[in-house]
C-alpha cells in the first residue's frame, strides 16, 4: 500500500542530499554518499596565485577544471599567471592590484569575457587579441602599458578601461 507520505519523504531526502553535496552522508553509520574530490590537477608556480586558485576551487566545490568559471584574485601580490591555462572555461578573471606583467597565459583562455588587470605591471596586451569573446577589460593604472597595443584591442562591443591611453 502506498502511503501519501512516501513522495514527500523521498523529496525531503533528495533535498537533504543535494544540500549536503559537499559532505559525506551517513545513515546508521553507513556512508551512503561521498562527494567527489576537489580538483587538484594543476601546477601553478606563483605561490600567491596558487593559494587564490585553491581558495576559489574550495569555495565553488570545483571537481574538474571546466567548472571554474570565475577567479577573483585581487591584491594578492601575484606576478605570474603560468598554470592558469588548465582552466580554459574561465569567463571572469579579477587580478586587480597585483604585479602581473606577462599576459601570454591568458591567450589560452578562449571563454574569457571579463578581465580586470587594473593596478598591475602590464606593458603589452597583444596576447589578449586571441580572445574573441573578451567584452570588458580594465587596464587602468598600468604605468608601463604600451597604448599602441591597447588600440589594437579596441573594437565595437568591447569595453576597454585604460584612461592613460585615451
Amino acid at each position: 500500500m502506498n502511503s501519501p507520505l512516501h513522495l514527500p519523504s523521498a523529496l525531503l531526502g533528495a533535498l537533504i542530499l543535494s544540500a549536503c553535496s559537499r559532505y559525506s552522508v551517513s545513515v546508521n553509520e553507513r556512508v551512503v554518499y561521498t562527494p567527489p574530490p576537489l580538483f587538484q590537477s594543476y601546477v601553478i608556480a606563483d605561490e600567491h596565485l596558487r593559494a587564490c586558485v585553491k581558495a576559489n576551487i574550495q569555495e565553488a566545490a570545483v571537481v574538474e577544471a571546466a567548472q571554474l568559471k570565475t577567479l577573483l584574485c585581487s591584491a594578492g601580490n601575484i606576478k605570474s599567471l603560468s598554470g592558469l591555462e588548465v582552466f580554459s572555461n574561465l569567463r571572469k578573471l579579477g587580478l586587480a592590484h597585483n604585479a602581473v606583467g606577462n599576459l601570454e597565459t591568458l591567450a589560452s583562455l578562449p571563454e574569457l569575457k571579463h578581465l580586470n588587470l587594473s593596478h598591475n605591471a602590464v606593458n603589452s596586451v597583444t596576447p589578449l587579441l586571441a580572445l574573441e569573446r573578451l567584452s570588458t577589460v580594465n587596464l587602468a593604472e598600468n604605468p608601463e602599458l604600451d597604448c599602441e597595443t591597447v588600440s589594437t584591442l579596441r573594437h565595437p562591443g568591447r569595453d576597454i578601461v585604460a584612461p592613460q591611453c585615451d
